[in-house]
Parts: C-alpha cells; structure tokens; sequence
C-alpha cells in the first residue's frame, strides 16, 4: 500500500496531505515556505507517489523539493486522464480532483459539487460521469475586495468576525451580505437542483462556511477533504499508486 502526498495549491493559500489506503496521516497548510512545509512530510512519511493540483502563482521551490525527494508527481490540470468524461482544458485542476473526489464517495450518481474558495464553481455531473456544464461566481474574499476596490469610501473588511442577520455598522453590513449573499447563493443553486432532479446528490467543500435550512440533509455532503480525495483517486487512476 503507498504513501500519497496530496497537495492542493490555491489562490490564497496551500495545503497538503498524507494519506495511506482510508487512514489520513498529516495534513498541514501554508501560504509561503513551500520548500519547508513539503520537506517536512516528505521527511516524516517518505511518500511513494504525489498528486499536485496548483491553481495559484508558480511553486518553483515546491518543485525542487519534489525533485530532490525522488517522488513521482501527478501534475494535474483540467487535461489529466480521469474517469471524468468530457471535461475541458479550461477546467482547474481543484475542480477536476473535487469532482473526482465526489464520483470516488459516490459513484454512478449525479452530483452537483460546490467548491467555495476565491472562487465559487458548481459542477453538474452526469452518473456516467460526464460533465453535464459549470458555473462560477465570486468567492467571499472577492466580494469584498471588490467592494472596496470599486467604491470610494468603502473599506476592506476581514471575513472574519460578526455575522448579524442585519448589519449595524459599515463594517457587519459589508461582510452580512457577502456571507449571507453566498449562503443564499448556494441553498438557491442546490435547492433549484434538487426540484430539477430530486436523486442529485450535492457535495460541498472549500474554506467558506456552510450552514442551510430547509433542504434535505440526506442529499447533501459537506467534505473539507474532497480535493485530496480526488487526488488520490487520480493517482490510483493513472497507475501511481
């Protein structure tokens, strides 16, 4: 049984994983020092094969790392062999692996997987694993940026802190709507879904918070890990296991 490192490489920030058949054994996340935080695993667990999915600025000292470890590397991109048919250069490499990921926990099955991170992606997938058609949005940090970037007087504000249903300053109003405006974004894009075809099962994964009303629990999963399932399954997929 091998040793995968998992490694998904955003906009913002990175993160890695060890994993070894079902048993999750490190993970760890960074937005600088690539060179260290990989050389630490690789260190630690001597992984036999790597999956890297970058949708962010080029890691030249990740690579080196890599290379200097020996490790086979599946560098994966929206062209990468996958049981996904149809899919499109253009696709990102954490879209591919997330859809991946959600054919992998449930097969022949059609999805809808959200991914919420700089970007907001819904994949509609086919249980014969075609890709049905994507649709993308801001992320949370966009909106904000956005809001600050476009306006005179308005600030940037953190995503972190004080979600009131109503805001009550300048600062809560910017964030409330941006938070809750993904919020129901996203139950309106699955609940129209699920009307659409009620035997969809919808995952969900990313950075940004989760919580719905009023949809069924039973057709919805939420998996932080879904990008690293994916890259293990495509690891397995093309023969690097």
């Amino acid at each position: 049984m091998g040793t995968h490192l998992l490694i998904d490489i955003g906009n913002s920030r990175a993160k890695a994983s060890i994993r070894r058949g079902e048993e999750w054994l490190a993970s760890t996340s960074w937005t600088d020092n690539d060179a260290k935080a990989i050389g630490q695993l690789i260190a630690a667990y001597h992984p036999t094969a790597c999956a890297l999915s970058n949708v962010g600025r080029p890691r030249p000292e990740l690579e080196r790392a890599l290379r200097q470890a020996d490790v086979s590397v599946l560098r994966v991109d929206g062209t990468t062999p996958s049981p996904v048919r149809q899919a499109a250069a253009s696709l990102g490499a954490d879209q591919l692996a997330a859809i991946v990921g959600a054919m992998a926990l449930k097969p022949d099955t059609d999805l809808l997987v959200i991914d919420s991170g700089t970007c907001l992606t819904y994949d509609f997938v086919a249980a014969d694993g075609r890709l049905l058609g994507v649709n993308i949005s801001p992320g949370l940090y966009l909106r904000l940026q956005a809001m600050h970037d476009h306006t005179a007087l308005l600030p940037l504000v953190s995503p972190d802190g004080e979600v009131p249903a109503m805001g009550y300053d300048t600062e809560t109003a910017m964030r409330s709507g941006a938070v809750l405006g993904i919020r129901h974004e996203i139950e309106g894009a699955i609940a129209q879904s699920l009307r659409h075809n009620p035997r969809m099962h919808v995952f969900l994964t990313g950075g940004d918070r989760f919580s719905f009303n009023d949809l069924p629990a039973d057709r919805i999963s939420i998996e932080p890990r879904l990008v690293e399932i994916g890259l293990d399954a495509l690891l397995a997929y093309n023969h690097l296991t």
